[in-house]
């Protein structure tokens, strides 16, 4: 009788031993010779203006390595020409520029080292969007402050760490268990209006699935991350700005390979409420901008 009871114990931890999720470890070690198609998607939806803005880029990315140096190059950007028929909607979808990932180094942490060709990733930007805005569109304060976000190696080079390190150092030498929250660290800044905000965060491993059609059905995992601003920090750029208030979030799914960390497909919904004065009264509205990047990898 004692023996049977043992044996039912021991069933039944081994049984629930079984049942726990397993942890999976994310490992930052893209290889030499990768290389991807990368389509990136921005989309804006403000119910006030009663418009839905969309815009699309295209660019190329390959993967070298050398003294222990990973390099991330990109090239060949294309923009969707855009025909918005305002300005100020224009200069919104041309945004979808700065989803370009600029040719840099990384470390092993999944940062951004240094910027490699600053001055040819900005060109490449510029003639993307000469190509698909007309003209007239490129010019005054709205145009300034638009082109502003690429048109030097510091505004670049923000744009390019807020991206990478969301898609690399937050899951860098992390173990996740499916359906287990914890908390985000690595990139820890938003940049708002030209300035630094603080941010919190989660992060929660959400499946492992195929990276593609006809893959492994483990090879990729579903990683979910959350992070709210500093409400401190954008109620004095509400402030500054003349809004009666300012609230933001950030919703991302991220598909990457977890043996990798080569990312799949990358999608960040923000949403932003802000309190405007409109004939003599306050209206809140609300704003989604939903950014996707999908990556085609050659075989490899």
């Amino acid at each position: 009788m004692v023996l049977v009871w043992i044996v039912s114990v021991s069933s039944i931890a081994t049984a629930q031993r079984a049942a726990t999720p397993a942890e999976t470890t994310f490992v930052l070690d893209w290889p030499a010779g990768a290389e991807a198609t990368v389509v990136a998607s921005r989309v804006i939806q403000n119910p006030f203006r009663g418009s839905t803005i969309s815009s699309e880029a295209r660019f190329s990315m390959t993967v070298t390595r050398a003294a222990g140096t990973t390099t991330l190059t990109s090239r060949d950007l294309s923009l969707a020409p855009i025909r918005e028929r305002m300005a100020e909607d224009a200069l919104h979808a041309a945004l979808v520029a700065t989803m370009y990932l600029p040719s840099a180094t990384l470390t092993r942490t999944g940062g951004v080292g240094a910027l490699v060709d600053p001055g040819g990733s900005r060109r490449a930007i510029e003639s993307a969007v000469a190509s698909a805005l007309p003209e007239e569109t490129r010019a005054g304060p709205l145009w300034e402050m638009v082109s502003g976000a690429w048109s030097s190696d510091r505004a670049l080079e923000a744009s390019a760490r807020s991206t990478i390190e969301m898609m690399l150092a937050s899951l860098a030498s992390r173990s996740l268990v499916p359906g287990r929250s914890v908390e985000a660290t690595g990139a820890s800044e938003l940049i708002v209006s030209g300035v630094r905000v603080s941010q919190r965060g989660t992060l929660q491993m959400v499946r492992t699935l195929p990276c593609f059609d006809g893959d492994a059905p483990d090879r990729c995992a579903e990683v979910t991350m959350r992070t709210v601003p500093d409400p401190a920090a954008l109620a004095r750029i509400a402030e500054a700005a003349g809004l009666g208030s300012l609230e933001m979030s950030m919703d991302a799914v991220l598909v990457t390979e977890p043996r990798t960390l080569l990312p799949h497909r990358c999608e960040v919904r923000t949403r932003r409420r802000y309190a405007i004065p409109v004939g003599g009264a306050t209206r809140q509205i609300e704003e989604l901008e939903i950014r996707t990047w999908r990556f085609t990898y050659r075989a490899r």
